[in-house]
C-alpha cells in the first residue's frame, strides 16, 4: 500500500468515525466488529462494551430480529440493500433510520456486513415503500418481524397498500381462494386475532 493510499484511507476512517450518521461492521453471526462515534453515543456506551456483542445486547435489542433478517438478506443475495427501520437510543428515544447495508469482504471472502445509516423524519414511516423480494414486514407496535413465505409477500404487500383481497388476486395473478389462504396463514402464523389487526400496525420496510 502506498503512503498516499494509506493517508486517504486514514482520512476516510476518521470521516466515518466522526460522521453524524451511523456506521458499523458486523461479522457473519451479527457480532459488532466496529461502530462509529455517533452510534456509540446514541447507544450510551463505549466500543469495548459492544464490540463482539450482537444487536440483542444493545439498547435497541427489541429490534434485533429485524436487523438480523436484513443482514441475512444482504449476505444471502450478496448485494447492497437499502432499508428503513426503527432504532432505540439510550435516552429512550425511537428514531426511524434509512440504512444502506452491503456485504463486507476481507481478502476476497465475505466476513459479514457493513452499513451506513441516517436518521429520517417521522413522516417517512408512512411513505411508500416499493415492492422487492427482499422486503421485510415489521409490526411497530409489537416490535417484531412478521413471518411470511416468499409466496405470501406480494399478498401482504398489496393488502397493506389498501387493495381489497379480490383486487390483489387479479394484480398478482392468483385465485381469490389462494389469496384467502395466504391471509389466514399470515394471521395465524403471526398470532393475530384478525388480518385487520395486523394491517393497522404492520408496515413494509
Amino acid at each position: 500500500m502506498t503512503k498516499e493510499l494509506s493517508r486517504i484511507l486514514d482520512t476516510l476512517y476518521e470521516t466515518l468515525h466522526d460522521s453524524l450518521g451511523y456506521f458499523y461492521i458486523k461479522d457473519l453471526n451479527g457480532r459488532f466488529l466496529y461502530l462509529n462515534k455517533c452510534l456509540l453515543e446514541d447507544a450510551g456506551c463505549n466500543a469495548s462494551e459492544l464490540i463482539g456483542k450482537t444487536d440483542k445486547e444493545a439498547c435497541w435489542g427489541e429490534y434485533a430480529d429485524l436487523y438480523r433478517a436484513h443482514d441475512i438478506n444482504v449476505m444471502a443475495e450478496k448485494k447492497s440493500i437499502h432499508v428503513r427501520g426503527p432504532i432505540d437510543t439510550a435516552s429512550k428515544e425511537t428514531k426511524l433510520i434509512g440504512t444502506h447495508t452491503k456485504p463486507f469482504y476481507q481478502n476476497g471472502e465475505m466476513i459479514g456486513v457493513c452499513g451506513a445509516s441516517i436518521v429520517l423524519p417521522e413522516s417517512a414511516i408512512n411513505g411508500k415503500t416499493p415492492y422487492s423480494d427482499s422486503i421485510i414486514f415489521f409490526d411497530f407496535t409489537r416490535k417484531k418481524v412478521i413471518h411470511v413465505t416468499h409466496g405470501q409477500k406480494k399478498t401482504l404487500f398489496y393488502l397493506l397498500q389498501g387493495y381489497p383481497a379480490k383486487n390483489v388476486a387479479s394484480m398478482i395473478h392468483l385465485s381469490q381462494r389462494t389469496i384467502e389462504q395466504h391471509i389466514g396463514a399470515i394471521r395465524d402464523n403471526n398470532e393475530y386475532s384478525s388480518i385487520k389487526e395486523l394491517l393497522i400496525t404492520v408496515r413494509p420496510i
